[in-house]
C-alpha cells in the first residue's frame, strides 16, 4: 500500500476513535475565561479541570497540538483585536476534546475617574486573588454581573462584593463590569483565610469508598473485630453501618509483639446548616474524629475547597451570584481517607428579574378601567406600589399612595376618577424564594373618561379625543356626552360644526383655550335636556346661511334650548344670527347663570336673547344685545331673575330690555340702551301685575 494512503488511513481511524470516545475530562463549562464577545480589557485563559489532563492552546487559530502552548495555570493572553482561541485537552485515557472561542479586545477605560481607577485595579493581574471576608469596593456607577451562567443573567447596580469570612470555597468566578457602553471581563479566584490540617496517619490498610477494605501491610497480619488473624491482601467488603476495630501486628511471633488498633466508626452524614446571611456550613455528624477535605472533581460539577482537612466547610457566593451544585467532600477519620460524601449545595444571592407589568391600556392612556397583571419568575412574590395623582379643584394635585403591597390577586384594576383625569404611577419588584429582591420596574398610565379634546388642526393619527389624539369635529362628542355621567370638553382653535342638531342629555363642561371658537351653521340647534352644562372661555357662534358654506337652511328659531337643565356660562361669547326670527336661549324649568360674558342675537323681524318659562336667571357683569325689527333682551314668565352690572342694548324699531310676567326680579347697577326708530316713550322694563321688581337701583337708561 502507498505509504501516504496508509498514513491517511491511520490518521482517519485514529481521529474516528477519538470522536467516538466518551468521558472527556473537559467541557466548555470548565473554560472560565475567555468568553465570546468584545471586551475592553485583555483576557486571561483560565480553565477549571482535573490534574490528569494535558491542555494545549493557540491564539492564532492554528492547531494547538502542533504550534500551541501547554496550559499549566491561568495566563494572560496579551493580545488585542480579533483572537481565535483553540484549546485541545487530552485526558489520562488518551481521550481528546477540542474547543474554539473567538473574541475581540479593544482596550478602553472610562472617562469617569472612579470607574477608571476600579477597572485599573482589577486589570493588574490575570486573575484577581480574593480572600474570604475581604471587600471588593465596586463603585455604584458601574453595572455588573457575576458567577455561574453569567452570559444569560442581567446586569445589576455596582455594589461592594464580599464573601463570608468563614468561606472555604476555592474557585474561579467570572465577573463582567459595564459602563459607558464598554464591558470588561475579569476572573476572581477565591480562597479561605485558613488552610486545613495536612497530617496523615500511617496505617497498613486502605479504605476505598467506605465499604472496601484492603490490607497493605508487609510482614503483618490483621483482624477485624473478633475475626481470625489474616495476612490476605485481597479486598473485602465491610458493613459500615456499624463500628469496627481493625487490629494488626507483626507476623513474626514474639511475646513482646505489640498489637496496634484503629477504631472505624459507622459512615457519618453531612449536616448542612444555613446562616441568616444565606451562606451554608457543612459538617460531619457522629464521631468527632471525622474531618472533610476537598474532592478533586474531574470537572466543574462539584465545588472546590481549600487544601487540607476541616472540621467544617463553609460555602458562600458574591452578591448577584448563585450556585447549584453537588458539594462532594473527601472524608477522613483520624486523618485516614474513608470515602466521599455528597450533598446538594444551593445558594442564591442573585436577584430575580424585575416583574413585567402588563397593561390592558394602549399608549399609556385609557378611557376605561385598566387591568394590570404582572409576570415574574416562578415562585417569586410580587410587591407593588401605586401613586394615584388626581387634579381636583383649582388644578391642585392630590396624591393617594399604596406602598409595598404584596400581590395576592391575579390582577389589579385601576379605576377612572369621577370628574378628573387620574395618573397612576406603578412600581413593582419581585422577591424570590431565597429572599432576593429584584430591581423595580415602573409603568405609568392615565385614565381619563372625563376630559375630551377638540382642536382645529388634524394630527395625522386616529382621533380618540385624548390630548395627544384630539377630535377635529363635534360630531363624535354627542354620543360620548350622552353616554357619560359627566365629561369636560376642551376646545382649542376654530371648530366648524355640522348641520345636524345637537341633542344633549348628560352633564358636560365646554372649556376653551387659544381663542376657542365654535362656528355652527344657520340650521344648527343645541337642545339640552335634564343636564347640567358649563361653558367657559369660548366663542360659540351660529351664522346665517349666507355666512356658512354648504347649507342654505335657516329654519332654526332657537339656538340653545334648555329643558329641566342648568347652564353656567362664563367668560364666553354666544352669538346667534337669524335671517328672520330667533331666540338665542330658550328655557323651560331651567337655570341660567351668565357671568362676564357676551350674548348677542340678530334677526330681521324678531330677536330675543333669552325666553324663559318657570326658570331662574342670573346675569352679571355681562353684555346683552339684540337687533331686529322687534327685539327684546329678556322675556320671563314665572321666573326668578337677577340682573346686575350688565350692559343691555336693543337696536330695533320696537323693543324692550325685559318683559316680566309673574316674575320676581332684582336689577342693580345696569346700563340699558335703546336704539329705537319708534320713540313713543317705551319703558325698558314691562311687568304684569303678578310680577315684582324687588330692587331697581343704579340703572342708567339711554334711548328710552
Amino acid at each position: 500500500m502507498n505509504h501516504t494512503l496508509l498514513k491517511k488511513f491511520i490518521v482517519t481511524i485514529f481521529t474516528l476513535f477519538f470522536l467516538l470516545s466518551e468521558g472527556f475530562s473537559l467541557s466548555e463549562a470548565d473554560i472560565i475565561s475567555p468568553s465570546r464577545g468584545v471586551w475592553a480589557n485583555k483576557q486571561p485563559l483560565v480553565i477549571s479541570t482535573s490534574e490528569n489532563a494535558e491542555i494545549f492552546y493557540s491564539t492564532s487559530g492554528t492547531d494547538p497540538a502542533v504550534t500551541g502552548f501547554a496550559y499549566d495555570g491561568p495566563v494572560l493572553i496579551d493580545q488585542t483585536g480579533p483572537i481565535d482561541l483553540r484549546i485541545v485537552a487530552i485526558d489520562d485515557k488518551s481521550n481528546k476534546q477540542e474547543f474554539r472561542i473567538s473574541y475581540s479586545v479593544k482596550e478602553e477605560f472610562s472617562n469617569d475617574k472612579d470607574v477608571s481607577s476600579f477597572i485599573s485595579s482589577l486589570s493588574a493581574t490575570p486573575v484577581i486573588q480574593y480572600t474570604a471576608g475581604d471587600i471588593i469596593e465596586m463603585p455604584s456607577k458601574v453595572m455588573y454581573k457575576i458567577g455561574s451562567n453569567i452570559e444569560k443573567t442581567s446586569f445589576l447596580q455596582g455594589q461592594p462584593l464580599q464573601l463570608a469570612e468563614q468561606s472555604n470555597v476555592a474557585e474561579y468566578i467570572p465577573c463582567i463590569v459595564a459602563a459607558d457602553e464598554m464591558k470588561w471581563r475579569f476572573v476572581i479566584q477565591t480562597a479561605g483565610k485558613m488552610m486545613g490540617s495536612f497530617a496523615k496517619r500511617s496505617v497498613p490498610f486502605e479504605i476505598n469508598e467506605w465499604n472496601t477494605f484492603k490490607f497493605t501491610g508487609k510482614k503483618l497480619i490483621y483482624a477485624i473485630d473478633d475475626s481470625d488473624w489474616s495476612a490476605s491482601t485481597s479486598s473485602i467488603y465491610i458493613d459500615r453501618s456499624v463500628p469496627h476495630v481493625i487490629r494488626w501486628q507483626s507476623i513474626i511471633y514474639s511475646s513482646e509483639n505489640r498489637i496496634h488498633s484503629f477504631a472505624l466508626p459507622p459512615t457519618p452524614k453531612i449536616i448542612t446548616t444555613k446562616d441568616d446571611k444565606g451562606f451554608l456550613t457543612f459538617s460531619i455528624s457522629g464521631d468527632a474524629g471525622y474531618t472533610i477535605g476537598n474532592y478533586k472533581s474531574p470537572s466543574s460539577k462539584s465545588i472546590q475547597i481549600d487544601s487540607g482537612a476541616f472540621s467544617s466547610v463553609t460555602a458562600d457566593v458574591f452578591p448577584g451570584d448563585s450556585i447549584e451544585k453537588n458539594a462532594t467532600f473527601s472524608v477522613y477519620y483520624d486523618t485516614v481517607y474513608q470515602g466521599k460524601l455528597s450533598v446538594p449545595l444551593v445558594i442564591d444571592r442573585r436577584p430575580p428579574e424585575p416583574p413585567e407589568i402588563i397593561s390592558s391600556a394602549e399608549d399609556n392612556f385609557s378611557r376605561k378601567a385598566v387591568k394590570i397583571t404582572f409576570s415574574a419568575e416562578s415562585g417569586a412574590h410580587i410587591f407593588y406600589s401605586i401613586d394615584s395623582i388626581v387634579a381636583e379643584k383649582n388644578d391642585n394635585k392630590n396624591v393617594y399612595s399604596i406602598a409595598d403591597k404584596k400581590m395576592s390577586d391575579s390582577y389589579l384594576l385601576l379605576q377612572p376618577y369621577k370628574e378628573s383625569a387620574i395618573d397612576y404611577n406603578i412600581t413593582a419588584y419581585a422577591v424570590d424564594a431565597a429572599g432576593n429582591k429584584s430591581t423595580t420596574n415602573s409603568y405609568k398610565v392615565q385614565i381619563d373618561n372625563f376630559n375630551y379634546y377638540v382642536q382645529s388642526q388634524k394630527t395625522g393619527v386616529s382621533e380618540d379625543g385624548s390630548k395627544e389624539h384630539p377630535f377635529t369635529s363635534l360630531t363624535s362628542l354627542v354620543s360620548i356626552i350622552n353616554q357619560s355621567e359627566k365629561i369636560r370638553v376642551h376646545v382649542n382653535g376654530t371648530i366648524k360644526g355640522d348641520t345636524a342638531p345637537l341633542m344633549l342629555s348628560s352633564n358636560f363642561e365646554l372649556i376653551g383655550s387659544s381663542n376657542a371658537h365654535i362656528i355652527l351653521p344657520a340650521s344648527s340647534q343645541i337642545t339640552i335636556s335634564n343636564a347640567s352644562i358649563v361653558i367657559k372661555d369660548c366663542i360659540i357662534e351660529k351664522t346665517t346661511a349666507s355666512d356658512y358654506a354648504n347649507t342654505d337652511d335657516d329654519s332654526a328659531v332657537h339656538f340653545i334650548t334648555l329643558t329641566d337643565s342648568k347652564a353656567d356660562i362664563s367668560d364666553s361669547e354666544l352669538i346667534a344670527v337669524f335671517s328672520q326670527t330667533g331666540t338665542a336661549i330658550d328655557m323651560n324649568t331651567s337655570e341660567l347663570s351668565l357671568r362676564n360674558s357676551g350674548l348677542t342675537v340678530k334677526g330681521n323681524t324678531y330677536s330675543s336673547n333669552v325666553n324663559a318659562y318657570d326658570s331662574e336667571i342670573l346675569v352679571t357683569g355681562s353684555r346683552v344685545t339684540s337687533t331686529a325689527d322687534t327685539a327684546i333682551n329678556f322675556s320671563c314668565q314665572n321666573c326668578k331673575f337677577t340682573l346686575s352690572e350688565t350692559f343691555c342694548q336693543i337696536t330695533a324699531h320696537l323693543g324692550r330690555i325685559a318683559e316680566l310676567g309673574g316674575t320676581v326680579a332684582r336689577f342693580y347697577n345696569n346700563t340699558f340702551t335703546g336704539k329705537l326708530s319708534e320713540k313713543r316713550g317705551i319703558n325698558p322694563i314691562w311687568q304684569d301685575a303678578k310680577s315684582s321688581l324687588n330692587e331697581d337701583t343704579g340703572t342708567a337708561n339711554n334711548g328710552f
